[in-house]
């Protein structure tokens, strides 16, 4: 019985994962996701000038309506003296138009420690971001350009 349990379990996920490819206008399955109701932090790191997000959120899938999203830098990032851009910290790249508003309440939080979005979630749609950090302690700027799936 147990045998058959484990098999069944296995051949379950495999479908999941065959079928992972499907949804939002034929792009991968996405990594993470984030639901109404919920806040999905996303954490935000650096290096040198490399940005970093956990592997899980490169790719963010939203369900559900008006999701909150909130970027916080690590500890390490605001020691070395990082904060989001004041007016640009997530900005949505140039070649992803969002004509149908699907983002707002954009604003730096929290010192500039920390990024707000609110995800209307009405349509399905790939959208491409950037979310730019600035070096307060060399003068400079670093970028890292990761995607939501609205679903």
């Amino acid at each position: 019985m147990r045998t058959k349990t484990l098999l069944l379990a296995a051949l379950a996920s495999a479908a999941m994962i065959g079928c992972g490819g499907m949804g939002v206008k034929g792009g991968p399955a996405a990594t993470a996701t984030c639901k109404n109701n919920e806040v999905c932090q996303i954490v935000v790191s650096v290096s040198g000038c490399t940005v970093t997000i956990p592997p899980d959120k490169q790719v963010i899938e939203m369900k559900g309506r008006n999701v909150v999203i909130i970027w916080k830098l690590d500890d390490a990032a605001v020691r070395a003296k990082f904060e989001f851009d004041k007016d640009a910290g997530i900005v949505l790249k140039s070649s992803t138009p969002d004509p149908g508003q699907q983002f707002f309440g954009q604003m730096a939080i929290n010192n500039k420690t920390g990024y707000l979005w609110i995800d209307k979630n009405s349509d399905y749609n790939r959208y491409e971001y950037t979310i730019d950090l600035v070096d307060t302690a060399n003068n400079r700027h670093c970028k890292l350009d990761p995607q939501f799936l609205n679903n």
